[in-house]
């Protein structure tokens, strides 16, 4: 009987140690070289959407501010990425 409930003691830390994510999340990135829409891309109706650099041509609207304002910074480019942040 002792070898029963050693047995599955053993199992039971096995799955719940398997189960834990103690993994750290890394953020990954992509480097974008080209940013552009190429001629053939254009053709085929292809837009840029972004631009990487800023939110040109970017009408922001957050609820209860008036469209356009960006309030406290929410939208921001940073590192050639558009970013949403609700922190100050």
């Amino acid at each position: 009987m002792k070898n029963i409930y050693y047995i599955l003691s053993i199992v039971t830390i096995s799955l719940i140690l398997a189960c834990s994510n103690t993994t750290k999340s890394q953020e990954t990135s992509v480097a974008v070289e080209n940013n552009t829409v190429t001629e053939k891309e254009t053709a085929e109706g292809w837009i840029q959407l972004f631009n990487g650099k800023n939110l040109e041509g970017w009408e922001v609207k957050i609820n209860g501010f008036a469209s356009g304002e960006n309030a406290f910074n929410t939208f921001r480019v940073k590192n050639n990425s558009l970013v949403v942040s609700y922190e100050n």
